[in-house]
């Protein structure tokens, strides 16, 4: 897909726009105002609000995955402009300027009406588990929430609350003063200096290793999503063979 061809953007972006919920829509409108997060930590966080390919119907997976890919890199462009040349900036503001405006259309448009009103009570522990499982969904609303979950909207995914992000930002930081501590020590005529510096270097590498698998993570809920989608029946019949017998060997 390429930025030149508006209209089949356009088409993307509304049928993108019309299955993204509200709270991931204020939280877009955030990223793409101001944003410190590197690529790596965009593509994560950006995709977890932006709607899978499954939830659409009117787009190519290959159409989804390249405007997905598009938004990420735009948001990143435009809140690193000194980084890329003008066509690219300019290019990251036209796509983003496309998402905006689709925003605006989808809510006047699309929304259905909330008219039907349900009520329940719960405990507190029950309140507590609820507010922390909404907040991994990058939720601000119960309500909302609580509908999509009765509509069946919630793909399970890796926790991304607000402690989750806290550590990329942490860890990026310290990831980059190591790097720069052990540079500054490279060239040092000590040995014992020259050993702390390859100790630096190996810990700036196990962080990087931590920060990937953080990406990475899933729980046996995400599991089970992701082997549906990706895996055959013959491959989920094999893992399934080789499971029991390691579980019969315990």
């Amino acid at each position: 897909m390429k930025i030149s061809e508006k209209e089949d953007l356009n088409k993307i972006i509304r049928e993108v726009v019309v299955n993204t919920k509200r709270e991931n829509i204020d939280k877009l409108r955030a990223l793409i105002e101001q944003t410190d997060y590197s690529l790596e930590e965009l593509q994560f966080i950006v995709l977890s609000l932006l709607p899978q390919f499954s939830n659409t119907s009117k787009i190519t997976f290959s159409s989804h995955a390249h405007f997905c890919n598009f938004i990420v890199k735009s948001i990143y462009v435009k809140n690193n402009p000194d980084n890329y040349d003008e066509n690219a900036v300019a290019d990251s503001h036209n796509i983003l300027n496309a998402v905006e405006n689709g925003f605006k259309e989808e809510r006047k448009e699309t929304e259905d009406l909330y008219n039907v009103a349900i009520k329940t009570h719960v405990t507190k522990e029950t309140k507590r588990r609820f507010t922390a499982c909404k907040n991994s969904y990058n939720y601000r609303s119960d309500a909302a929430f609580l509908r999509d979950i009765i509509s069946n909207q919630i793909e399970p995914r890796p926790s991304n609350d607000e402690a989750y992000l806290q550590y990329f930002k942490e860890t990026k930081e310290l990831s980059k003063a190591l790097q720069v501590l052990a540079e500054d020590i490279e060239d040092a005529d000590s040995a014992k200096l020259a050993k702390l510096s390859k100790c630096i270097k190996e810990l700036k590498k196990s962080v990087d290793a931590t920060r990937k698998l953080a990406i990475d993570s899933h729980s046996s809920a995400t599991a089970k999503v992701l082997a549906l989608k990706y895996l055959s029946s013959r491959q989920l019949d094999e893992i399934c063979k080789q499971k029991i017998l390691e579980e019969a060997e315990l």
